[in-house]
């Protein structure tokens, strides 16, 4: 009997230390992440006032090969047959 209850508190302590730790490596990321959020946010910020006052560069329309005159490569038997659809 000695026996049993020695490995029953074996494979308690083990379940509990396999709950335990990684909810506690969960608390301390999420303390972590409550303490260094500010910061975060003031950088954001900055970047983002940076970037409305910088001006974008044009972009080029993009148009489809048909618009193009381009022929649109297909996988159909018309199109291996030369057929113009």
């Amino acid at each position: 009997m000695k026996l049993f209850k020695i490995l029953f508190v074996t494979i308690g302590a083990v379940l509990a230390a396999i709950i335990i730790i990684p909810l506690t490596v969960l608390a301390g990321l999420f303390v972590w992440l409550k303490l260094t959020e500010e910061g975060d946010e003031d950088q954001v910020h900055d970047a983002e006032v940076e970037s409305a006052t910088e001006p974008r560069p044009q972009r080029l329309p993009v148009h489809s090969p048909r618009e193009a005159g381009g022929r649109i490569n297909t996988l159909s038997p018309c199109a291996k047959s030369g057929a113009n659809p």
